[in-house]
């Protein structure tokens, strides 16, 4: 059997599940000990059960490659393989008898292992580009190091550019701010352009624009811009669409249930609440005379055919009492009929009566009801 080899491949894979569950992942990369060098994480947890690790087999001294197995399947997640061999050498080559071309071809593949490791890790890392010729105060390549972390602090440049260092949010004055993204001209600003993808520096008219802003002179003051933004036109109130700041719409402009239901002056109703005006309906219904089968409602819970023409109609949310109006119009076609209440209404419910041209009672068929009061 041949022993294992190292060929390139990535350490860590990284796949995303859809709708269907999936179970089994390929691991690209080579790999020794089914049960402690590979991790697999789902949506950034990592799994601790429920994980099977089978290398394929066929090689001597380790795996090239195999199959992370999950129990249960998983979908809509993402799911990453990780081969994370432990660091350590445990075994020695004897100093005398026979020497072993095969533990020393699985050590010499491990550290090949470990390079792909650090390889992946390092990709991940913050570093300069190759192309940097960016060096420290000594000449010597630039150290990007991070920081001991300090408390509502960012990491940025130092004065110098050639270190990282902490910048705390009280410090980021606007001049300040030009030197952590650096290429910005005075009074400029740093948009981020959704068309071309990139950063890019934009002035005060420009951003005016953008913003559908009148007047910038209020802003400049508001949030003490100083002279980052200048404008002479009077009014900063104005917005795009020509309505006053201080007048646009407001949460407590929305009236309350008792507010609508008394038609208070300058209160509006939004989707969730327009049904409480006394001019709104608030049920209505369209059923099946032969059966009191719902074919359209609102607010309303069921329809029961108590005898021929003779219906009683639930309201899902009562009326706040038997006051309240209803109009009912039976629809039949080649043929008289006519609509009445036989009994008393209540809060909740609400009887209706259809009678033929001799006034005996018949069903129609259909009939359409429908409901206003305060509830």
């Amino acid at each position: 059997m041949a022993h294992v080899t190292v060929p390139e491949a990535d350490t860590r894979k990284i796949y995303t599940v859809d709708g269907t569950p999936e179970t089994a992942f390929t691991i690209s990369a080579t790999f020794y000990n089914e049960s402690t060098d590979i991790e697999v994480y789902v949506d950034g947890i990592l799994r601790t059960s429920g994980v099977t690790i089978t290398g394929t087999a066929g090689t001597e001294g380790g795996f090239q490659g195999g199959t992370a197995t999950l129990s249960p399947g998983v979908s809509n997640a993402t799911v990453i393989t990780n081969v994370n061999i432990p660091i350590a050498r445990t075994t020695d080559q004897p100093n005398s008898a026979d020497f072993s071309i095969e533990a020393m071809n699985t050590e010499f593949d491990k550290f090949t292992t470990y390079f792909q490791q650090f390889a992946d890790q390092i990709k991940r890392c913050l570093k300069l580009p190759v192309t940097s010729s960016l060096v420290d105060g000594s000449g010597n390549a630039l150290d990007l190091s991070i920081p001991n972390p300090t408390a509502n602090s960012l990491i940025g440049w130092n004065a110098s550019a050639n270190a990282l260092t902490n910048i705390t949010l009280t410090s980021l004055s606007l001049t300040s701010l030009d030197t952590v993204f650096s290429g910005l001209a005075d009074n400029d600003f740093f948009v981020y352009d959704g068309t071309d993808t990139r950063w890019e520096n934009r002035t005060p008219a420009q951003v005016r624009t953008i913003l559908s802003i009148g007047d910038l002179a209020a802003l400049k003051t508001t949030y003490s811009l100083g002279d980052i933004v200048e404008s002479n036109i009077a009014d900063f109130a104005t917005a795009a669409q020509g309505a006053k700041a201080d007048t646009a719409l407001q949460t407590s402009d929305i009236g309350t249930q008792a507010q609508l239901e008394a038609e208070t002056s300058g209160k509006l109703a939004d989707a969730s609440n327009v049904k409480f005006h006394p001019g709104v309906a608030k049920a209505w219904v369209k059923f099946s005379g032969s059966d009191g089968s719902l074919e359209a409602s609102y607010n309303i819970t069921s329809v029961t055919r108590n005898s021929a023409g003779n219906y009683t109609i639930t309201i899902d949310t009562d009326f706040s009492s038997a006051n309240y109006a209803c109009v009912a119009m039976p629809l039949q076609s080649g043929a008289v009929r006519g609509a009445y209440s036989s009994a008393a209404a209540a809060a909740g419910t609400f009887v209706v009566s259809i009678v033929d041209g001799a006034q005996n009672p018949a069903d129609a068929t259909s009939v359409m009801a429908i409901f206003f009061g305060d509830q």
